[in-house]
């Protein structure tokens, strides 16, 4: 895609979720790569995923990690 700026940032913060979440403001879109969690209690995705999708202030992309 000619057109794709992919640009990234290293920031020092308490909360992984709340930097990523932040850090949708102002893109267009966020990719995220995960893995599946073996175990069947809870969410199959980790904490920093499953807040991002729910408060990201653009689109998500789920990328599985293999």
């Amino acid at each position: 895609m000619p057109d794709l700026t992919v640009s990234e940032h290293v920031v020092r913060a308490g909360s992984v979720s709340e930097a990523l979440v932040a850090a949708t403001a102002g893109a267009d879109v966020i990719v995220i790569g995960f893995r599946r969690r073996s175990h069947s209690i809870g969410s199959p995705l980790g904490h920093v995923t499953h807040a991002v999708l729910h408060h990201a202030h653009c689109p998500v992309v789920l990328g599985p990690h293999p």
